[in-house]
């Protein structure tokens, strides 16, 4: 996999989602995969608040926690075979 990682930061308000947007349909008019991310959400920079689980584990541990097995679904994403948890 060959992968590359672009961080915009800047002041709020400043055109950082603008500019993001921009650049991921730049890629995206030239046939590559992109994906966008903001702060806050689940994405690989901001994974201190983020459980990354493989995906075949998660089954296992939701049986841990089956009182808030739904409560975990809802601050979950599942990508690239991980299930990945908001916990913050």
């Amino acid at each position: 996999m060959n992968t590359k990682l672009i961080m915009i930061e800047g002041l709020p308000g400043s055109g950082k989602s603008t500019l993001a947007v921009k650049i991921a349909n730049y890629y995206r008019s030239r046939g590559l995969n992109v994906s966008v991310y903001t702060e806050g959400a689940y994405h690989p920079a901001d994974l201190a608040w983020i459980a990354c689980i493989p995906e075949a584990a998660f089954p296992a541990i939701l049986e841990q926690f089956d009182s808030i097995k739904e409560e975990i679904h809802k601050h979950t994403k599942m990508e690239n075979g991980y299930a990945m948890v908001a916990y913050a």
